[in-house]
């Protein structure tokens, strides 16, 4: 089954009703930015989430353009450019501290959630910057898939 519709139309609010378990982020505001790919299989007895080289790539690559201009700017600075977004203040200060790690598999609904809602979060970071004209929009993250199996 394929859902597909327009922003915050509560695509992930359907897909966690229909396998019975929040484990898709969602917010008041449009919340996933990436493509994401659910296989329900009843011989995996817990969810595991594949990040495929592609969106591993492109997330490492996203996040040190972030790191490097975070980096390069005063704590302050950078609070009054997220003071729209407060919920991406933490996100920001953890990627310029280089706290931001992934993994190329994990498993179970906490960490799976917890990692989507970074990884969401970090494009929308990118975003925001390159919309401000904070960063230069030359490159172009082009997302590859998250694959979920559970």
């Amino acid at each position: 089954m394929t859902i597909v519709a327009p922003m915050s139309a509560g695509k992930s609010t359907i897909i966690n009703a229909i396998i019975g378990n929040d484990l898709l982020p969602t917010s008041a505001s449009a919340m996933t930015t990436i493509p994401t790919e659910i296989i329900l299989d009843t011989d995996i007895d817990e969810p595991c989430l594949i990040l495929d080289d592609d969106v591993l790539f492109v997330s490492n690559n996203t996040k040190q353009i972030l790191k490097d201009y975070i980096n390069a700017q005063e704590h302050s600075e950078i609070k009054e450019q997220l003071s729209s977004y407060p919920h991406l203040i933490d996100l920001a200060e953890n990627i310029g501290c280089g706290k931001i790690k992934f993994d190329s598999e994990l498993k179970g609904y906490k960490e799976i959630r917890e990692t989507l809602t970074i990884l969401n979060n970090i494009f929308r970071l990118y975003n925001i910057f390159v919309v401000a004209g904070l960063l230069n929009n030359d490159y172009n993250p082009l997302y590859g898939r998250c694959i979920f199996m559970g």
